[in-house]
Formats: structure tokens, sequence, C-alpha cells
């Protein structure tokens, strides 16, 4: 990496606020020295919080400090291999919540079913009682996968309003644009 890069340490003004550009590029240079041996994957899962959530490039600058940034390969050729991304790219909608809440409620159920077996054979009481926390349980799945797979096919989360977030600037913008 060639001392102009963006992700190479930058004492000039450390002050500065980043962007998603240079804590991407950062998250990059860290990873390229994780995978290099450099440092290890817990270290890795730490420095990438720090990346994230640098707000100036003085603590950008702290996260590869110690890292040899001139001997890591972080070309496009090296980006170009098949490793996950340390973030998801902005304006795709995610659907790692939903993946979240259904294994959970596979997962529960699956031990439900198993203690109803389990006291049906050792006591004789077949009465269907994991029913009824599948059936409140599955509402809540069902709504959450409708509202996630309108998300993915309208582009957005904003597009049905199901899980939407309030815009965290919308407030400042409309003062803003009041004065």
């Amino acid at each position: 990496m060639d001392s102009t890069s963006s992700a190479a340490p930058r004492s000039d003004r450390p002050s500065l606020r980043v962007g998603d550009g240079e804590r991407e590029r950062t998250a990059a240079v860290v990873s390229d020295a994780a995978a290099a041996g450099y440092i290890g994957i817990d270290e890795l899962d730490g420095r990438l919080d720090d990346v994230w959530a640098a707000r100036t490039a003085g603590e950008l600058d702290a996260v590869v400090a110690d890292l040899p940034v001139d001997r890591l390969d972080t070309g496009p050729a090296a980006r170009s291999a098949a490793r996950p991304t340390a973030r998801p790219e902005r304006g795709r909608p995610g659907t790692t919540g939903f993946r979240v809440h259904l294994s959970a409620y596979i997962g529960v159920m699956t031990l439900l079913v198993g203690i109803w077996l389990v006291v049906g054979v050792t006591t004789g009481a077949w009465y269907p009682w994991v029913v009824w926390p599948a059936l409140g349980w599955g509402i809540g799945v069902m709504v959450d996968g409708i509202c996630t797979h309108a998300r993915v096919r309208r582009g957005g989360a904003r597009a049905l309003g199901c899980g939407a977030r309030p815009d965290p600037w919308q407030y400042a913008r409309h003062a803003h644009t009041r004065h």
C-alpha cells in the first residue's frame, strides 16, 4: 500500500472527520493484517469495532498505528479473493435479523417438542401443550418474515414501513430548512 492511501496513518489532521469510504479502506487493511498473521481473530474483531466506531482520522490512525501497512497487500487483486466483507453495503436491506429470529424459533421449538416427548413417554400425558408457544411465537416469526420479504422485494425498509427506523437526521434537516 502506498503512503498516500487514506488507510495509512495521517498525522497531518487527526481531528478531520472520516466517512464510510475511509472506514472501509481501514477495515480492509486490518482484515489483511489478520489474514497475513499480524493480529489474531479476537484482536481483529476488536479493531473492526474500533474502525466502524471511529469518527476522526486520528481514531482510524490509532487502529492501524502498529501494523506494517506498507507490507500488506490491499490492492484490488488481493480484495478480489472470496472473503466476507466486514460490513454489508448500504442500501441493501439485510435479512440477518429474520434469520436469527427464525433460528431461535426453530431451536426453541425443537427443545419444546423434545420435552413434550420425554414427558409423554415417562408419564403418559400426551396433551399437546407445545402447540401454544409454537403458535404464539410463530405468528411473530411469520410477520417478521413477511416484512423482511417485502423490504427485500421493494428495495428498502421505508418502502413498506415494516421495521422502518426513523431517519436520525430528519429533525436536523427540518430545523435547518425552517431557519
